[in-house]
């Protein structure tokens, strides 16, 4: 994998980006004939509920620039972004998803053919639920017993099913 990072250079420079996303501000896309024909929620949710967007922000900035213009330069960028997500499997609380990223890089000039380049990066993700202030208990887990019947494939040599000495392949 291959990736260009940015730079700092001889002006001072910087960028925030933000990103939001709410419930209240997202439309609905299951409507009623959708669910007149057939479409499902899960696990308590409605279908309209299912798998829909709880809550989404990204924020980012950075900024660089120099330490000696022509020779030495910095830049940092830091990312926090959060997604909270209503799932089927999990109706009690919507999934929520944290991205963490720091990132910073300095670039020397030895000579005018040569540049000695440092990066580093950190982060980091934690998955949890979060509150919906829901006084719904949690759903009991459901254990499914286990099928004792195999169906075998056709290349086994069960009789009848097709083993290889009878389909004429040696």
């Amino acid at each position: 994998m291959q990736f260009v990072s940015k730079s700092g250079g001889n002006e001072y420079r910087g960028g925030l980006y933000v990103d939001l996303g709410n419930r209240a501000w997202q439309s609905l896309n299951i409507d009623e004939e959708q669910i007149r024909r057939g479409a499902q929620g899960g696990g308590g949710l409605s279908p309209r509920d299912a798998n829909r967007l709880w809550s989404y922000h990204d924020i980012n900035a950075d900024v660089g620039g120099y330490i000696r213009p022509d020779m030495l330069w910095w830049y940092f960028s830091a990312r926090k972004q959060e997604i909270s997500a209503r799932q089927v499997n999990f109706p009690v609380k919507p999934l929520r998803t944290s991205l963490t990223n720091y990132s910073g890089k300095t670039t020397y000039q030895i000579t005018r053919r040569n540049r000695l380049v440092a990066f580093g990066q950190a982060g980091g993700t934690t998955s949890q639920t979060a509150s919906t202030h829901s006084d719904r208990p949690a759903p009991a887990l459901v254990r499914r017993p286990r099928s004792t019947s195999r169906t075998r494939p056709p290349w086994s040599n069960s009789p009848g099913a097709g083993s290889a000495r009878s389909s004429g392949i040696p």
